[in-house]
């Protein structure tokens, strides 16, 4: 699981040598993540840069394993994917809460896969049927558009594919979990 924040001050008047914020960050969150309620998190901090010029000074957190909470791949074996909304909105919850808890709403500029995944699916969910039979097809990245690429938080798009009984339903979402649009083929 993947997830980019933007967690330094660039505009503190008190450091104007931002720098050393990075390594600050980092003995933090190591202490936090040292705290874990959810057991040891096994995960490689990265100092990475974001934004069309690659200017704007970011952290990338890959989680690998954390021992009392399941993460799971987007659905590959089993495409089958057809259990209650309410199962599906547990594990969104579970989700969102670690997420939240590693890092403040405010600050993530990139969601993890996992968590869009989930954003959609539940919105895929809520339109159809309960009997109806919902296959994952696939999730791909979008190129963006000329005029996302120009400005300063240029989201990844991303297409989610379901065949559900059958027809085949596409929903764009963005990185920071901004639901595009829906299509119905």
């Amino acid at each position: 699981m993947l997830i980019v924040s933007a967690p330094y001050n660039l505009n503190d008047p008190n450091d104007l040598d931002w720098s050393i914020q990075p390594r600050n960050f980092k003995k933090s969150f190591s202490s936090k993540m040292k705290k874990s309620p959810y057991g040891e998190v096994i995960y490689l901090l990265q100092q990475t840069n974001h934004g069309l010029g690659a200017d704007w000074p970011t952290v990338t957190v890959t989680i690998f394993s954390i021992a009392s909470f399941l993460l799971f791949a987007i659905p590959e074996g089993h495409k089958k994917i057809r259990e209650s909304i309410e199962e599906w909105e547990k594990i969104k919850t579970e989700l969102e809460k670690l997420i939240y808890w590693i890092f403040k709403r405010k600050t993530i500029i990139q969601y993890p896969k996992e968590i869009l995944y989930l954003d959609v699916l539940t919105q895929a969910l809520k339109s159809v049927p309960s009997d109806a039979e919902v296959i994952f097809l696939n999730m791909m990245e979008m190129p963006l558009s000329k005029e996302h690429t120009s400005c300063f938080n240029n989201y990844k798009q991303y297409l989610f594919s379901f065949s559900i009984d059958t027809k085949i339903h596409q929903i764009a979402i963005d990185s920071n979990r901004n639901l595009l649009w829906k299509n119905v083929l």
